[in-house]
């Protein structure tokens, strides 16, 4: 029993590692929960941004080859810095964490009050 306990504490560090997200991973194509728009998140320098590659209706504000993903940096669990809200014309502080591989949250916030969207990864 005792053994057990030991191994599982000596484990338990070392799987956490393996499941924790690297800064990269957020790299990539993806698409918002209403299947409506596209944003490819790229690095430019030590920051991560994130632009706008495609729109299904043109009645949204926002308009293709928008950045709304302004000076992203990882922290080591999450990445923090601006979203631009095209319907507000303002940034606000966001985070992005990474539920797995191909699911994002994105979360804008305003004091107090927050909003949260899923994103799922596509490909190219």
């Amino acid at each position: 029993m005792k053994y057990s306990l030991f191994i599982f504490l000596v484990l338990l560090p070392i799987t956490s590692l393996f499941s924790a997200p690297k800064a990269n991973d957020i790299i990539g194509i993806w698409l918002n929960p209403d299947g409506n728009r596209k944003m490819e998140i790229y690095k430019e320098g030590d920051k991560y941004f994130g632009k706008i590659v495609w729109l299904k209706d043109s009645e949204d504000k926002a308009k293709v080859g928008d950045i709304v993903l302004k000076n992203f940096s990882f922290n080591g669990e999450e990445w923090e810095g601006d979203i631009y809200i095209a319907q507000k014309k303002r940034d606000l502080f966001g985070t992005i964490e990474m539920d797995d591989s191909n699911t994002i949250n994105i979360s804008a916030s305003v004091g107090l009050i927050s909003r949260s969207k899923k994103w799922k990864r596509v490909e190219n």
